[in-house]
């Protein structure tokens, strides 16, 4: 495969990782994503998906593990759509492919863990380079007797060593892939095209930016996420293309639900950030960060599915 980026642009995408495995590991940020955020996925979620029960029974907090929980359901359906079948028990038959599943950048592990027990797919590993997310998700594997078909590894989704070539028919990822950029996520769709059998597929969810928007207006989200652009989804497509990729599609458009979800977690951190120990100095950033993809989210982020499949 001929490779997208510089030797300057694979620096600041691995340069953003190591930065990403900082701020994640750090004591702040785990009691914010583990207590607020959500103990089991760290993702937007479907406010859209809502039902009016929903918001007038659930508070701010539940919806937004509610409204989670809608955007894994609509992860399982495209996977389902995707291996010809409904609901794989734990004994399928044998005539259904066996899913064999990677999770770049799994976080806690908790969409792992759903599709295991919705039967989606039989055997995953997830990778991720917070130490301290991966212990949980271990944990948690453990916890709900799914340690057997979860195997969680320590390791960047830049390169998966653990994962041998040609091993999985399923590469995803929730919301993980903004953290290098462009030329890191070019980087990414090579590493998963080199995992994937051939007539695999790469089904994930992003954060992009659309493909014409102000730098000035969008600094405050390049600066919080120290990057100097983010991807869009042209940008994906040619590098899924670049990587062996066809049957490219960006699936419905939720974009709305970026500003409504950092604004939900927002709402939630001012209300228990003091009871649960997290410091002030992290409350204040986290706030004016949190503040800011709330009011450009709707005019300037694209948040959605995007497909692919890796060619015969």
């Amino acid at each position: 495969m001929t490779s997208l980026t510089t030797p300057a642009e694979e620096d600041q995408a691995t340069k953003g990782a190591t930065l990403a495995k900082k701020y994640y590991d750090s004591d702040d940020a785990q009691k914010f994503y583990s207590m607020i955020w959500g103990e089991e996925t760290l993702h937007i979620g479907r406010y859209d998906m809502l039902t009016e029960q929903d918001k007038n029974t659930l508070s701010v907090h539940q919806q937004i593990s509610k409204a989670q929980e809608y955007h894994e359901q609509e992860f399982i359906r495209h996977i389902q759509s995707k291996f010809s079948y409904e609901n794989i028990t734990s004994n399928p038959p044998e005539d259904v492919v066996t899913v064999t599943c990677l999770d770049m950048g799994c976080g806690y592990g908790g969409l792992l863990r759903r599709l295991v027990q919705a039967g989606a797919i039989q055997k995953a590993t997830g990778c991720d380079i917070s130490q301290k997310m991966c212990q949980q998700a271990r944990r948690l594997n453990q916890e709900q007797h799914c340690a057997d078909k979860i195997e969680i590894v320590e390791e960047s989704y830049l390169a998966v060593p653990s994962v041998a070539d040609g091993s999985c028919n399923l590469v995803i990822s929730m919301d993980a892939l903004l953290h290098v950029g462009p030329n890191g996520q070019a980087t990414a769709m090579q590493e998963a095209a080199r995992v994937l059998q051939p007539g695999g597929w790469m089904i994930f969810s992003d954060i992009m930016q659309q493909e014409i928007v102000d730098p000035d207006e969008m600094k405050p989200i390049y600066d919080r996420i120290h990057l100097s652009k983010m991807g869009t989804v042209s940008n994906y497509k040619q590098a899924m293309e670049a990587a062996g990729f066809d049957n490219f599609d960006f699936l419905p458009n939720a974009s709305t639900n970026v500003s409504a979800h950092y604004g939900s977690v927002c709402t939630v951190l001012e209300e228990k950030g003091d009871e649960l120990g997290i410091s002030d100095e992290y409350q204040q950033k986290m706030k004016a960060g949190l503040i800011t993809w709330r009011d450009l989210g709707e005019k300037n982020i694209v948040w959605g599915f995007v497909v692919a499949q890796k060619k015969q």
